[in-house]
């Protein structure tokens, strides 16, 4: 495994005609309820995006990009975020994508650890199928594709793993502890209808634009005071195991024999 700001031009560009993939983490910097640092959805997914491409060994290499820190995380802003639109989210991820095309780098996937953004990944997707010939992108949050490991780990209801919740908070304190505070743990579980819960792998087929500061006092949805380290360390293993999965099918997906 390589990073791709590390390389050369040239070391870049034989990468991409080699058949290198590149796999760019996508995470945010906004609040995560009173306990949980900026940095929580940009260390999760940069952590499990590079022990999983340490994972991959073959004859097809994978080169982790980056990780766009910043993402479309305006409904946080009542809190805090340092956030972009919807629009200028996918404007940017598409240009970056661009140019991984135009260097010759025919696979990219696009790996999400915030919720906000899974629908604008979605859509540059979207628009790369008709834009972007030669480049196959593929996206995922971590938890989709850890779902059913994450549901055999957890202690909490539907709704107990939702922003700053139980997952999180267990990830949080077994990848980086000291960033914890500990004192500050409180859990905030909402009445909401099973339709409406907002969880990570168990919530309502509904999504709404009700406002953060509706559903939260301190930022925060979920059961965070059933977090632990241990659990955070089976929530990361098992994760780590989903997305190296992932991205081992996505690396033998080939469009051309079909």
């Amino acid at each position: 495994m390589r990073f791709l700001f590390e390389l050369t031009w040239r070391e870049a560009r034989e990468a991409a005609h080699g058949g290198a993939m590149v796999l760019m983490p996508c995470g945010s910097v906004e609040q995560h309820g009173p306990h949980l640092p900026a940095k929580t959805d940009s260390c999760i997914v940069e952590t499990v995006a590079r022990a999983a491409a340490e994972n991959l060994t073959g004859t097809e290499e994978v080169l982790v990009a980056p990780t766009l820190i910043y993402g479309a995380s305006d409904h946080h802003r009542d809190f805090f975020a340092m956030s972009v639109s919807e629009k200028t989210y996918i404007d940017a991820v598409f240009d970056l994508c661009a140019g991984l095309q135009k260097a010759g780098f025919e696979k990219a996937f696009l790996l999400n650890g915030h919720g906000g953004n899974t629908a604008p990944l979605k859509v540059v997707c979207a628009l790369a199928r008709s834009k972007l010939p030669g480049l196959l992108l593929g996206t995922s949050d971590y938890w989709a594709l850890a779902a059913e490991g994450m549901r055999r780990a957890r202690n909490s209801a539907p709704g107990g793993a939702a922003h700053a919740g139980e997952f999180e908070t267990s990830l949080m304190m077994f990848l980086d502890q000291g960033s914890v505070r500990q004192e500050s743990i409180v859990s905030n579980l909402p009445d909401l209808p099973p339709e409406l819960t907002l969880d990570l792998v168990d919530g309502g087929p509904i999504t709404t634009s009700a406002g953060w500061e509706t559903l939260s006092r301190e930022g925060h949805l979920g059961d965070a005071e059933k977090a632990t380290p241990d659990q955070g360390k089976e929530l990361y293993q098992v994760s780590v195991a989903a997305v190296t999965e992932a991205l081992r099918v996505f690396l033998k997906f080939d469009t051309s024999s079909r």
